[in-house]
């Protein structure tokens, strides 16, 4: 499976490039997003997602680790296949996707094309635990949050140690560090028995 690719891009088009990886060129279908920061003859570095079926390999790119996995996300999502997930992903930024899936706006997800009601509601239901289980177990996010409870002397104060998880799950997530500090103390607020942080950060995402 390719992971990783990074060269030189040939070709570019309203779908994809072909990137040139030492003298192999790879054709990589693209949301636009990443399609908007690529130009030919520039340097790229790509995380891919490969299809494989018996008659072709398929290589999706993304300039960021989240939109890959948001991609992934979809996949799962009966009903969406990688076209209509590229449609998503290209509709809008893959911060207002979490923020959608966050307030359960599944209307703007209906603006992908290919993407109709029943689907898109599926996509918000099925979704929103999944992002946030996401930003709690990023691999990068354990150093942070030790970093930020040495900062705080959160301690054993089990209240501190979960808005600051929270905080920090919602900052993996691409947010300010203001916005995702503000939507944690809008959950509290409402809802001050919280302890667990996965059910601060689905609240959370509501208010970004």
């Amino acid at each position: 499976m390719i992971g990783r690719l990074r060269g030189t891009i040939v070709e570019r088009d309203a779908s994809g490039v072909v990137l040139d990886v030492n003298g192999v060129g790879y054709t990589v279908h693209c949301p636009q997003s990443t399609l908007d920061a690529l130009l030919v003859n520039s340097e790229a570095t790509l995380t891919i997602h490969t299809e494989m079926k018996e008659s072709e390999i398929r290589l999706y790119g993304f300039s960021e680790k989240l939109e890959q996995q948001l991609f992934q996300f979809l996949l799962q999502v009966n009903g969406v296949g990688p076209k209509s997930a590229l449609e998503v992903l290209s509709s809008m930024p893959a911060a207002e996707l979490i923020r959608v899936l966050g307030s359960g706006d599944a209307a703007k997800i209906q603006r992908a094309k290919g993407i109709g009601k029943k689907t898109a509601g599926r996509i918000v239901l099925e979704l929103k635990d999944k992002v946030a289980s996401y930003a709690l177990t990023s691999s990068h996010l354990t150093e942070q949050i030790e970093v930020i409870r040495d900062i705080r002397g959160a301690g054993g104060d089990r209240r501190a140690e979960t808005r600051n998880d929270a905080t920090l799950a919602l900052l993996s997530l691409g947010f300010s560090r203001a916005d995702a500090e503000g939507a944690v103390e809008k959950v509290f607020k409402e809802s001050p028995h919280f302890t667990d942080a996965g059910d601060v950060v689905k609240a959370g995402l509501s208010y970004l």
